[in-house]
């Protein structure tokens, strides 16, 4: 890995506040950046993690708009799920950043004995003009080389140092990812039964003509919510009688009834 293959998470990213690293300040963000690698990212669905960090994700009934005030109680607990999992991180987080803290005294002893802090510019011009015989310019242009190579070899190895340092909260941010997709896999579970009790139950009422508005309202909102928050979510479902079952269609059929 290069300097240049790393991604600083200091305060922002892209522009916005990355807020949950900010709030819980406990480590000086300038000097102990997370950094990520090219295959860090790589490995995560990085941009989704990115909102989480940036606190621009919603819950999934504000996400969709949908009225706070008479929410489904299965939307309310989709709410409900999101904002535990949000406390959780925020816990996980603090936890990380201590571990990461004490990683930071260790390595920064380490760094502290391969920092290189000889002035070669001033050493080989003197050891020029004084006893090599070749005068102060040569001597100065072998130390400017030295002093280039130096800096170079201070920077590649005090980011080495900040990288191993955020070891804690890079594991974090891996954390998250994982128990999102395990947060998605969840609501996508509960909204898929749930859509097709309340299909089940609207179908036979369609025979009587006469049906709970409320469950047209809640198959709606679980439609909705499942569309924005399941990637690559369909339009239709299967239940064991019907196959391809085609929400949106059905529920055009109780707008036509109002």
């Amino acid at each position: 890995m290069t300097v240049v293959n790393y991604t600083y998470l200091v305060d922002k990213e892209s522009g916005n506040p990355l807020q949950m690293l900010i709030d819980e300040n406990g480590i000086d963000r300038k000097k102990y950046p997370l950094l990520l690698s090219a295959g860090d990212k790589s490995t995560m669905s990085y941009s989704h993690v990115l909102a989480v960090i940036k606190k621009q994700e919603l819950p999934p009934s504000q996400l969709v708009g949908l009225d706070q005030a008479s929410l489904p109680p299965m939307i309310r607990h989709i709410d409900d799920i999101f904002r535990a999992k949000l406390g959780e991180y925020k816990e996980s987080l603090v936890e990380a950043i201590r571990k990461d803290l004490k990683l930071c005294r260790e390595y920064d002893v380490k760094l502290e004995e391969q920092f290189d802090r000889k002035n070669y510019t001033m050493i080989c011009t003197l050891w020029g003009l004084l006893f090599l015989g070749v005068g102060a310019i040569p001597g100065l242009i072998i130390g400017l080389t030295k002093d280039k190579a130096k800096n170079e070899r201070n920077a590649t190895n005090t980011t080495l140092t900040r990288y191993e340092e955020s070891g804690n909260r890079r594991a974090w941010m891996k954390e998250v990812d994982i128990l999102e997709k395990k947060r998605v896999q969840e609501i996508n579970t509960l909204l898929m039964m749930r859509m097709k009790t309340l299909y089940k139950s609207l179908r036979m009422s369609l025979k009587d003509k006469e049906w709970n508005i409320e469950y047209v309202k809640e198959l709606r909102s679980c439609f909705l919510v499942y569309k924005a928050v399941i990637p690559g979510a369909k339009d239709t479902f299967d239940t064991i009688e019907e196959k391809n079952i085609n929400v949106a269609e059905f529920l055009k059929q109780f707008d036509s009834k109002k």
